[in-house]
């Protein structure tokens, strides 16, 4: 086996292959531009090798790391800040293991929530599939009869029929918009306004508070991780307020270092208005050493992760008895409307 790689980590998604070869070179105490060479030779992914070998070529023309980290396209900004932060402190080694293991935990909290959406997730598509047998099938044939009879309908039935002839002419549209719906993540993360779009998600009830509690799992990770390996902090806040995902905790970060800044005492910090988390604060005032603080912040970071979970597992199991409610009285009422001239005819005929 090359000497230079291990084998791949099965515990980080294919995307995070390409800092986790980054990583292991470091923390081996390699010459880095000939381990990631190495690394490259082995890697899977036609990406990630050729951003290895980018960053190997820079490397030896005597980029600086953080620099060359910067210029390559594909990695996280956070990898890219803690390396810069790293450098600076001369504690590279220990801030990527400590990221590794960031990324295994954040990786295994991601596929067991994906594996609990996934049958909410099917039951919502069925459903929606099957409501629109109505209006497409039967809502057409029922028009039909009522006009050629000219009955007299009530309101309702005449709203349903009207509904159901617009769900006829648009169910392309409907169905789209319904798959649209199941992309909204991935859209989310990549169009622009993210943090507009975050406010708005904070106030849907159990989404928004699960939400928050992600952010602040994040913040207490990477603050605990650069506290760890001694980072000044303020030099950890600002790398905080331009990588996490949390558009109110990068602020608050911000907040926070102005406030350092301006020489305030730490324990002024805990009673004075920030969007920073109380118990991160907390950590922050009793002036701890880093160590230990760093410490307590990761395991604060496992306490809102699970947290996290739990609440998007309830969502979750929440959302499928909800559709399936919803639809079936939907069906039911319109079902209702429309047969019952029908049945009004019938007996008259009879």
């Amino acid at each position: 086996m090359n000497p230079f790689h291990a084998s791949p980590d099965p515990s980080l998604p294919e995307s995070q292959s390409g800092v986790g070869d980054i990583a292991r070179v470091v923390n081996s105490g390699l010459p880095l531009a000939a381990g990631l060479r190495a690394s490259a030779e082995e890697n899977s992914s036609g990406r990630e090798r050729a951003a290895l070998l980018a960053l190997a070529d820079q490397l030896e023309a005597g980029v600086a790391l953080d620099e060359a980290l910067a210029n390559q396209r594909g990695l996280p900004p956070e990898f890219t800040e803690l390396i810069a932060a790293g450098t600076r402190s001369g504690r590279l080694a220990p801030i990527l293991a400590d990221y590794l293991n960031l990324q295994r935990q954040r990786y295994g909290v991601r596929q067991r929530l994906l594996v609990s959406a996934m049958y909410p997730v099917v039951v919502f598509v069925l459903v929606g599939l099957v409501s629109l047998i109505f209006p497409i099938w039967i809502a057409p044939g029922l028009r039909e009869l009522y006009s050629d009879f000219g009955i007299e309908l009530p309101s309702i039935s005449l709203f349903v029929l009207s509904m159901s002839e617009l769900i006829e002419l648009t169910w392309p549209l409907l169905l789209l918009g319904m798959f649209g719906i199941l992309l909204l993540p991935l859209l989310h993360e990549v169009l622009p306004g993210k943090g507009g779009r975050q406010r708005l998600l904070g106030l849907v009830p159990i989404l928004g508070s699960s939400l928050r509690m992600a952010g602040k799992s994040e913040m207490a990770f990477l603050l605990g991780t650069l506290m760890r390996s001694r980072v000044d902090i303020l030099d950890a806040l600002g790398v905080m307020s331009t990588t996490l995902k949390d558009y109110t905790l990068r602020s608050g970060c911000r907040q926070l270092a102005q406030q350092l800044r301006e020489g305030r005492p730490p324990r002024e910090l805990f009673w004075g208005p920030s969007v920073v988390p109380a118990d991160i604060v907390h950590v922050l005032v009793q002036e701890y050493d880093p160590e230990i603080a760093g410490e307590q912040l990761r395991m604060l970071g496992h306490v809102y992760a699970q947290q996290t979970e739990t609440r998007l597992r309830f969502l979750f199991m929440l959302l499928e008895p909800l559709a399936i409610f919803g639809v079936v009285l939907g069906i039911g009422v319109s079902t209702l409307s429309v047969m019952y001239p029908l049945i009004r005819l019938l007996n008259d005929l009879s």
